[in-house]
């Protein structure tokens, strides 16, 4: 997804008292996984539970001896989960790590979770909307394989928390994880650690808190900000001199009703 910068030449001639008003060019990147857009499917095979110490092996129905999201009930170390290749649903072991922290396989999350492979972080199971409350409101979408393929399309779905994209909060910021956009919410994705002004390919490049963004052809991360159309310089979630705006973009992007924009030089 790209946006290019959105500025008006009122608030140019206040704020900046630049002459030539020459704008950089920005354009959102996104997360780097091919496409931004994830949507949640309805329907998908069902069946019966029962508890299990072992994965079920199935066809494509995809066999089912535990309830996912259901805690505890395979008990021990292990958790009811999705085998990706056969669909079938079982007990299977079970990682040390919560929701929002960083992940390799589904085998790192704790029961009641799903490494979301795009992502690398693990997310709770969901059934619906209802169960993805935490920052702001969020979507329960079908978890999909690393090349964005559903896996079992209606069964398997996780949370995204539509994140605090300032803060990165509920991901887990501490351990590598940043706060991007995922079609129209942000979700909690692995992060390399990149701070603002450092080169970029995609978003998740970036330390929670900024986004990458390219400015006169170069791509950096920036900082998100609030309300781009604050006349205040420099801008309370930008700060410094070396990008002091908080530029707005052709396409908005909204938060919690507040349209958000990325911090940029004048």
């Amino acid at each position: 997804m790209t946006a290019s910068l959105r500025f008006g030449l009122a608030a140019c001639v206040a704020l900046l008292a630049h002459a030539a008003c020459e704008y950089p060019e920005f354009h959102y990147r996104g997360d780097g996984t091919g496409s931004t857009s994830m949507s949640s499917a309805t329907g998908g095979a069902g069946g019966s539970t029962s508890s299990s110490s072992s994965m079920a092996t199935g066809g494509e129905g995809g066999a089912t001896d535990c309830e996912l999201g259901v805690l505890g009930v395979c008990g021990g170390e292990q958790k009811c989960t999705v085998n990706p290749a056969t669909k079938a649903i079982g007990c299977d072991t079970a990682g040390p790590f919560a929701a929002w922290h960083k992940c390799d396989s589904d085998a790192d999350c704790k029961d009641g979770t799903w490494c979301d492979a795009p992502f690398k972080v693990c997310k709770p199971l969901c059934k619906g909307a209802a169960d993805c409350n935490f920052q702001a409101q969020g979507t329960c979408i079908d978890a999909v394989s690393a090349n964005g393929q559903p896996i079992h399309p209606g069964v398997l779905k996780h949370c995204v928390p539509n994140c605090d994209p300032k803060t990165g909060a509920p991901c887990d910021t501490a351990n590598s994880v940043t706060c991007l956009l995922r079609d129209t919410d942000f979700d909690c994705a692995k992060s390399a650690g990149k701070v603002a002004g450092e080169t970029c390919s995609d978003s998740s490049e970036c330390k929670a808190g900024s986004t990458c963004i390219t400015v006169n052809d170069s791509a950096v991360c920036s900082r998100w900000c609030a309300d781009p159309g604050l006349l205040k310089l420099p801008h309370p979630d930008c700060g410094g001199f070396d990008a002091p705006v908080c530029y707005g973009l052709t396409q908005s992007i909204m938060y919690k009703g507040v349209e958000y924009g990325a911090c940029g030089p004048i």
